[in-house]
């Protein structure tokens, strides 16, 4: 999952690199790496020059989050290239994710394993919250004892859905509640616009240690489009839309632990998130699907009337 630009002697981490061509973007778009653009710009880097200064003169953002032209030619050139190598031809499938639009209050997706029992069920609590200025999604997943582990908030911008903000929730011996906010190097949460299977989306977040100096967890995940598929949701058959998914999971701690999944996710017209699966190990898929949706009024009732634990 990690690769290298090198120049002679010189090299750059990718991540550094997705860095800068991230920064090309205005932040409130979804940002999307097409496959030719990239491979473009490591042919360019190998070319001639160091490559931290080369890629350093092609994208910088100003204090306005405006992109400034640095070498009118050079980028001209590059943007000739990027765009003779593109298909102009979008999809929207904004229509695939949750419903936002027809939400008047908070939803509750409950979801269960496929086929193993053993693995607890799973809750995500979303809302939708309007501003004057922008809508978000906010997510709060709870555990099989009704607790909260995680908490997100996402903008929704034209194109897609970029995350804002992504805690884990940590308690204390006296069951107190903390935050540990991740820091977002990739925001690509959701796209509403898409092609073919090239373009990657890409999503990537790293909580450092709060007592341990320079350790930190990161993840990295890639959704790729696959097309287009169906599921059932409660007996009834949906138009649905399937990503690709990998996953890199990097804990550095005393050294270095590298985690690679594989996994697939399903989002259901007019639902959203209906399947989600990963490959944790050979002959062993954890796989999750959507089993109900309803209110925070009728989750707490059922909290309250023990439902779960009679099922």
């Amino acid at each position: 999952m990690i690769f290298f630009i090198k120049k002679n002697i010189q090299t750059v981490n990718l991540n550094f690199f997705k860095k800068k061509v991230n920064s090309f973007y205005e932040q409130k778009t979804l940002k999307v790496i097409s496959a030719s653009f990239v491979n473009f710009c490591v042919f360019f880097v190998q070319l001639g020059g160091g490559t931290h200064r080369v890629v350093s003169q092609i994208f910088t953002k100003s204090k306005s989050r405006k992109i400034t032209l640095i070498q009118p030619l050079l980028l001209g050139t590059l943007f000739l290239f990027f765009f003779s190598c593109q298909n102009p031809d979008k999809r929207n499938i904004k229509n695939y994710y949750y419903p936002l639009d027809n939400w008047t209050q908070g939803v509750v997706y409950e979801y269960h394993s496929v086929n193993d029992d053993s693995p607890p069920i799973e809750f995500w609590f979303f809302e939708k919250i309007k501003t004057d200025t922008a809508t978000y999604l906010t997510g709060k997943y709870f555990d099989h004892n009704f607790t909260v582990k995680q908490y997100f908030k996402a903008e929704v911008v034209s194109n897609g859905v970029l995350m804002d903000e992504y805690s884990l929730i940590e308690y204390d011996s006296l069951g107190n509640a903390s935050k540990r906010p991740a820091e977002i190097l990739a925001a690509n949460s959701f796209p509403f616009e898409v092609k073919d299977s090239t373009s990657l989306f890409l999503f990537k977040l790293r909580w450092q240690n709060p007592t341990v100096k320079d350790a930190y967890l990161e993840l990295v995940r890639n959704r790729r489009f696959q097309g287009d598929t169906i599921y059932f949701f409660k007996n009834k058959p949906y138009d649905c839309v399937a990503f690709k998914i990998k996953e890199l999971m990097d804990d550095y701690n005393d050294g270095h632990l590298e985690k690679q999944y594989d996994g697939k996710e399903i989002y259901a017209k007019g639902l959203g998130l209906v399947y989600y699966g990963k490959e944790i190990e050979e002959n062993f898929v954890l796989e999750y699907e959507l089993v109900d949706t309803f209110s925070r009024a009728i989750f707490e009732q059922k909290i309250k009337n023990n439902y779960w634990s009679e099922k």
